[in-house]
């Protein structure tokens, strides 16, 4: 299960559900949509058993999202995730 937190500023949307492709979908359609009213942040808790399909569903899109400044934090139980590195071609 995940249990997702998205912050701006004036709002705050809770999303919960099982980290499947339509889920992680809607969490980012959410995310971008209260991104155009300010600064956001988002925060995800996962189930340890999870931890592989999130990153599979979106590793990347979390990294990136990361990189452009947004504070990203993914926990799965009490233990933080590191997300994958975004890697720059040269």
């Amino acid at each position: 299960m995940m249990h997702a937190v998205i912050r701006t500023w004036n709002d705050c949307i809770h999303l919960m559900g099982h980290v499947d492709p339509y889920n992680v979908e809607s969490l980012r359609d959410h995310v971008r949509g209260m991104g155009r009213h300010g600064e956001v942040s988002l925060v995800i808790d996962i189930a340890p058993a999870d931890e592989a399909a999130l990153i599979q569903h979106a590793g990347r899109w979390l990294s990136r999202l990361a990189g452009a400044g947004v504070t990203v934090r993914v926990q799965a139980g009490p233990r933080p995730i590191a997300l994958p590195l975004r890697r720059h071609a040269a």
